[in-house]
């Protein structure tokens, strides 16, 4: 990395990346987890209060570090294998498809008919999609780290 602009872009990265991962593992190991112990009478005005939290602190976080891995194409260090940023970009799109179209049809499901255990399940079950994709971008952010802080 030689200019500033360089380091920060990297540093949003990793940052994005990482706290990303993090909140989606809360979301779907903690959160999903504890669903079924909401009261039916609750579980409704509960999901829909947790949307603008979601969209706040988990989609937008997510969003922006889709965006500042499409700025990295154009200044992939030498030291960085280009397929890197693409491997990130590719992991972040699968997650965004299955957010699109199996995820938030599910959670409108979950708005206008409260908690199923049929739909929770079908939840968890397709979220694997999204851990995989999670998974897979945190791992292309860690060799980005180690390709980095080799050359230096």
């Amino acid at each position: 990395m030689q200019t500033p602009l360089e380091q920060a872009l990297v540093f949003g990265i990793v940052l994005l990346n990482a706290y990303s991962f993090g909140a989606n593992c809360v979301e779907r190991f903690v959160n999903y987890q504890t669903w079924p112990l909401i009261a039916a009478a609750s579980f409704t005005a509960y999901h829909k209060a947790q949307q603008p939290l979601i969209q706040a602190f988990v989609v937008a976080p997510i969003a922006v570090g889709f965006v500042l891995q499409i700025w990295f194409l154009r200044i992939v260090p030498v030291a960085v294998n280009p397929m890197v940023p693409w491997v990130m970009i590719i992991a972040s799109a699968v997650g965004a498809v299955s957010t699109v179209t199996l995820q938030l049809p599910i959670h409108a499901a979950l708005n206008r008919d409260g908690y199923s255990p049929a739909l929770m399940r079908k939840l968890l079950r397709t979220d694997w999609i999204r851990k995989g994709a999670d998974v897979v971008r945190l791992a292309a952010t860690v060799v980005l780290m180690h390709q980095i802080v080799s050359a230096h």
